[in-house]
């Protein structure tokens, strides 16, 4: 992301619970460029401040995403080979709920391997995806059928689905709660919801990759789980799941006690200061892990 999207301004009210109550937890991102970013103090959801208006990510998604974080406009061999690991695993995660011709939208398609996995089982399955040019090679290399642009622009009508997976996506989108309650609209009833995005509550995590120019927001197995709830859906007790990867099943409507982790905000905020970057680089850890990512090809995103 653009480094002027991001300039220390008044508090904004937090996506999740609407407080202005936020610490701020890091000022420099994952390229060692200024980046605010702010834990709220009520739930314990992490941000970007200021986040990027729509605009603004509209432009940088259809146009310069790949490019500026990825470093290639186009899919490269290893990015096609370690996401369809990344899809196959996905698919065995969620075979306990799928069943014969089930409706899949996979909202963020990228290189499309789970399009394609998902279509080659049976599924039907289609895709939204923002790239601009990953769109247009989905839809002219394999025939796939994916909406270009945002997930504010497409249009489906009411339970039109009985699974939608949002895999490292949610983390990128500048209104998660939104999102996630078009979603339900989109979900038939008794439909799923698979969530995946970074743990941002993992103490291992190195805080440069903790804090990236392209994740807006940043959830812990609490906030994702609140999220969900308040948006009109319920965790389900799946094998291999857990963290910040989860499945939902969708409820006729959402609950009103969705805020059921009142400490949680006091706990995240301990947990940055218990986990900073100074702190981390103190940590043997920090240099173990750098020796193994130059290993494997320096920053394999």
């Amino acid at each position: 992301m653009n480094p002027a999207m991001n300039t220390e301004m008044a508090a904004q009210a937090c996506d999740l619970c609407g407080s202005k109550d936020r610490v701020v937890i890091g000022r420099i991102g994952r390229d060692f460029r200024r980046l605010v970013s702010v834990v709220c103090r009520n739930c314990g959801l992490m941000r970007q401040e200021p986040v990027p208006t729509e605009a603004q990510l509209r432009d940088y998604y259809a146009r310069n995403y790949r490019l500026s974080y990825k470093g290639s406009a186009e899919p490269r061999q290893r990015d096609l080979a370690r996401d369809q690991a990344r899809a196959d695993e996905r698919i065995a995660l969620l075979a306990p709920i799928l069943k014969p011709g089930m409706r899949i939208l996979d909202v963020g398609s990228g290189t499309g391997t789970f399009l394609l996995t998902a279509r080659k089982l049976g599924y039907a399955a289609q895709g939204i995806e923002p790239d601009a040019q990953y769109a247009a090679r989905l839809k002219q290399q394999f025939d796939l059928p994916v909406h270009s642009g945002p997930w504010y622009t497409a249009e489906f009508a009411p339970g039109s689905f009985d699974l939608v997976v949002v895999h490292h996506v949610l983390e990128h989108l500048s209104a998660p709660t939104d999102t996630i309650r078009r979603i339900h609209e989109w979900t038939a009833d008794g439909g799923y919801l698979y969530l995946s995005v970074p743990d941002m509550k993992n103490p291992t995590a190195s805080p440069l990759n903790r804090f990236q120019p392209a994740h807006l927001y940043g959830f812990s197995h609490e906030t994702l789980i609140m999220l969900a709830r308040k948006a009109g859906f319920e965790l389900l007790d799946l094998p291999n799941t857990g963290g910040t990867q989860m499945v939902f099943r969708r409820l006729p409507a959402a609950p009103t006690d969705w805020f059921i982790y009142p400490s949680h905000g006091d706990e995240m905020v301990e947990f940055y200061e218990q986990n900073s970057m100074s702190k981390y680089f103190l940590r043997p850890m920090a240099y173990t892990r750098f020796l193994r990512h130059i290993k494997r090809g320096l920053f394999d995103r």
